[in-house]
């Protein structure tokens, strides 16, 4: 018993530190123009109108989409039992690694989440975390995979993100010493190339970011102001697609109505439900736009990506630890989170066990 609850506690506290990194790697003020470069810098995909007009398909790909998740992640959740005591074989609809698992196949769980974090471009330059942290020596943030990066110069790491080198690209996202266009140009590029993490973050605040400007500069809510948060929402739901939480991070920390940045200008007070709707459309759009690039580097479409085991037993933990402390944000912004509630917010079975041992363990 004590050994599977230090498991769990280990594997919480990866997720945890994971989940709190990321999150204060939210830059809130990153609107400051660099090397005369403009805070309204335009993204490839907002130029264009793909982040947010919709083509003729855009509706039917949603609802692909939504139904692909849920068939998936329903298996997960229906099958995993807390009350069993057979171990589960790692192939197996688990839950809970540590509870449902033998100790080997767990080990493997580990392991193998490391592998999807990093592939999908988690991994994190040299942060000040703090005693308590290093304790842990970073776990699962994949730091020494960046750092012969980090010694790199400027020019040099422009050279190898010039060259798809995904690790080059996500330190350069990381880099506040790069302009903000550049770090937007490699946040694309990193979508392009399957990344759901930094770059993924980093569009979802440069378009609130923009929000906000706009709204400063004008004094009233404009229509770039709303296509700007409608952009925000549409990586929102792209991330969530992809079994990735970081653009609903993001998203959450902006506005939170105690220590977020948007206040009154939060999409749940400014888009009227019309509005609202159009973020299916824009994360369609945000697809369309990422797979018409795939093409011309001969990348197969991004949907045809098959997802591991880890990546649903990850996205889950990272969703429980979401409903755990952003509960009062979320009540607060019922309106867009409605948009997700019934898919990939959907508090399964699984989420729910996970939340549960989450209170256990703060309780012990």
């Amino acid at each position: 018993m004590e050994i599977k609850r230090s498991l769990i506690i280990s594997t919480l506290v990866l997720v945890g530190i994971y989940y709190l990194i990321s999150y204060d790697n939210t830059e809130t003020t990153d609107i400051t123009p660099h090397e005369g470069t403009s805070p309204n810098s335009t993204s490839l995909l907002e130029s264009k109108g793909e982040a947010v007009y919709a083509t003729p398909n855009t509706a039917d790909t949603a609802k692909h989409d939504t139904s692909l998740f849920m068939s998936h992640n329903n298996d997960v959740n229906v099958k995993a039992s807390p009350t069993s005591h057979k171990k589960m074989h790692y192939d197996d609809e688990w839950c809970v690694a540590a509870e449902d698992l033998s100790e080997q196949d767990f080990y493997r769980a580990q392991q193998e989440r490391g592998e999807w974090l990093l592939e999908r471009g988690v991994a994190f330059i040299d942060l000040d975390l703090g005693e308590e942290v290093r304790i842990f020596d970073k776990p699962g943030l994949n730091h020494e995979h960046v750092r012969p990066y980090e010694e790199a110069s400027l020019d040099e790491l422009k050279r190898l993100a010039n060259r798809n080198d995904k690790l080059a690209l996500t330190t350069l996202i990381q880099r506040k010493d790069f302009s903000i266009s550049e770090r937007v140009a490699a946040a694309e590029q990193l979508l392009i190339l399957g990344d759901t993490s930094f770059g993924l973050q980093y569009l979802t605040q440069n378009a609130l970011n923009k929000a906000d400007v706009e709204f400063q500069d004008q004094g009233r809510i404009t229509e770039t102001v709303k296509r700007h948060l409608i952009g925000a929402l549409g990586y929102v739901e792209y991330g969530l697609q992809r079994l990735d939480t970081h653009a609903l991070e993001t998203y959450l920390r902006y506005v939170d109505e105690d220590t977020g940045y948007l206040g009154d200008l939060a999409p749940e007070y400014v888009l009227n439900d019309e509005e609202l709707a159009k973020v299916a459309n824009a994360s369609s759009n945000i697809r369309n736009f990422i797979n018409k690039y795939r093409a011309q580097i001969k990348l197969s479409p991004i949907e045809n990506e098959d997802y591991p085991r880890i990546a649903y037993a990850n996205f889950n933990e990272r969703l429980a630890l979401i409903y755990g402390l952003n509960a009062k944000t979320l009540r607060q912004n019922s309106r867009v989170v409605s948009l997700w509630s019934d898919t990939y917010l959907k508090k399964t079975p699984c989420i729910e066990r996970i939340t549960l041992i989450y209170k256990g363990i703060k309780r012990g």
